[in-house]
């Protein structure tokens, strides 16, 4: 195999403007030597290059970005289908409060009817012999049953 003549290569190396590892790939390049090895490493630096446009920045930013992504959807797709059971103290606060509620807005519709009889305080109020009567998958939704202890009242929730 004969070398060929490389003058110009030369000139730009002997005056700095390549270096010699630029100069030794040209020179392989042009005999036909290490094409592989310089094709994989134009390869990597083009798949580098692509995907640092893609996703400017600083990579670990990227990473946490995708760590709280597949978090975020693993939490909706497990934890969120969780219905709180009936003996579950949330779930109590919550049904007080929406008696409470109601109350307050029965009294003010007709304060002249509750002013003889105010009735119980529904924040006060206890749930006793709590129990599940059915749960429905499809649509998340349980049905409760429950003792209401309200003041001197008592009654049946369901």
């Amino acid at each position: 195999m004969s070398l060929l003549q490389t003058p110009l290569l030369d000139r730009l190396l002997s005056h700095a403007v390549i270096e010699s590892s630029h100069h030794a790939e040209a020179l392989a390049l042009l005999h036909g030597e290490g094409v592989d090895a310089v094709a994989r490493t134009q390869s990597k630096a083009s798949r580098r290059a692509f995907w640092r446009a893609r996703f400017p920045g600083p990579s670990g930013r990227w990473l946490v970005a995708i760590i709280v992504v597949v978090s975020a959807l693993v939490w909706v797709a497990v934890v969120s289908d969780a219905v709180p059971a009936c003996t579950d103290t949330q779930v109590a606060k919550t049904l007080r409060i929406s008696l409470f509620q109601v109350m307050t807005r029965v009294r003010t519709a007709n304060p002249l009817a509750t002013a003889r009889s105010p009735g119980p305080n529904m924040l006060l109020a206890e749930f006793q012999d709590v129990r599940e009567l059915g749960y429905i998958k499809a649509e998340r939704a349980r049905a409760c049953e429950a003792t209401l202890h309200a003041g001197d009242e008592s009654s049946l929730m369901t």
